[in-house]
């Protein structure tokens, strides 16, 4: 019962992961300038106000783990897309590929 509690657990964290990653993809996306994580823990705290207290901070803390996994993905393959993920002074945007 215990092995299957984490195995839940570990796999209910991964999916909250998910969609803390997409959820930064589409703020950094429709943000149109750059974003700090700070400015994404913030849009993500509103989103999330609904959630109880603990539940919300639990989120917020994967937004650091969540940008590092996007940060790896759009640095896959880079050269065969038309966007790129980059860090900028003021924070995270897209900029298009100059192939």
């Amino acid at each position: 019962a215990a092995r299957v509690a984490r195995v839940l657990h570990r796999r209910r964290v991964a999916e909250e992961l998910e969609r803390a990653v997409d959820a930064l993809e589409a703020i950094i996306f429709a943000a149109g300038e750059p974003v700090t994580l700070g400015d994404i823990k913030k849009v993500l705290e509103r989103t999330w106000a609904d959630d109880h207290e603990t539940v919300r901070a639990h989120k917020l803390s994967l937004a650091k783990d969540a940008l590092k996994l996007l940060k790896k993905r759009w640095a896959e393959n880079a050269e065969t897309r038309g966007f790129n993920l980059v860090e900028v002074a003021d924070g995270w945007t897209f900029r298009s590929n100059a192939r």
